[in-house]
């Protein structure tokens, strides 16, 4: 239970983004962000029904936040090397591609002069989306289980990424991350006051800020250990099939 308090607490003091978003949906995205990502997290890549109105905006909220994700993710792709640089926007992308490919207007990706807006059918979430997703997770369920990794890999690859067609989809998530890299957490800490009583210590939401709250929060002995272990893993050599992403 602490550790849910915990993760409630650092989404709600978290900026809900409206990133390709229409202004339609920006008060409902902000009523239920914090439920989504808990119910979302919680589940993790496990998508569940709900009843009732509640229920069913809570729903809608997950689906437009996940797919929102698929343009955003296309910040996390190297355009030089052809390669993804996080698996988990890799698939929010690939989630996207094929809720797209479902068509029957259950999702579309609109481009106007104010840039581009994720539409979401809230009434073919049921009837298309959750199909098409269900009957790609079962082939690619088949792949995994049968160890076929060429046609696992000729499923992802069906959904790769057509700059020709994408390249605005590109542009705009990647100044979304530019503009995203400039939001930092930093911890605060508490200490105790001479009166017995806990004053909280907070710090400015900067890489110095990050840096101090680190040393307030820690002992010089174990920063010391933390530091010995650091540059004894640099001399470590490294497995010959490691692979960085």
């Amino acid at each position: 239970m602490g550790r849910a308090h915990v993760f409630a607490n650092i989404i709600s003091a978290m900026e809900v983004s409206t990133e390709f978003i229409k202004d339609r949906d920006c008060e409902l995205l902000r009523k239920y962000n914090m439920s989504a990502r808990e119910v979302f997290t919680g589940l993790h890549e496990l998508t569940m029904g709900y009843e009732g109105a509640a229920g069913q905006s809570l729903k809608y909220v997950i689906w437009l936040r996940q797919l929102r994700d698929g343009l955003r993710g296309l910040a996390y792709y190297s355009y030089i090397n052809k390669k993804w640089m996080d698996g988990h926007w890799w698939a929010r992308y690939i989630m996207l591609k094929v809720i797209l490919e479902a068509g029957q207007g259950c999702v579309t990706v609109e481009q106007t002069n104010s840039g581009l807006y994720i539409n979401l059918n809230k009434s073919k979430i049921d009837s298309v989306g959750m199909p098409a997703v269900r009957i790609f997770l079962k082939k690619l369920q088949a792949y995994k289980s049968t160890a076929d990794v060429k046609g696992a890999t000729a499923l992802f690859n069906k959904y790769a990424i057509d700059l020709r067609a994408e390249l605005p989809w590109a542009l705009a998530s990647l100044c979304v991350d530019i503009r995203s890299k400039a939001i930092m957490f930093v911890q605060p800490n508490t200490v105790l006051t001479e009166e017995g009583g806990v004053d909280l210590v907070t710090y400015d939401e900067t890489p110095e800020g990050v840096i101090l709250s680190v040393i307030d929060r820690y002992t010089m002995e174990s920063v010391a250990n933390l530091e010995e272990l650091w540059n004894a893993e640099k001399k470590m050599p490294l497995r010959q099939d490691y692979r960085p992403n």
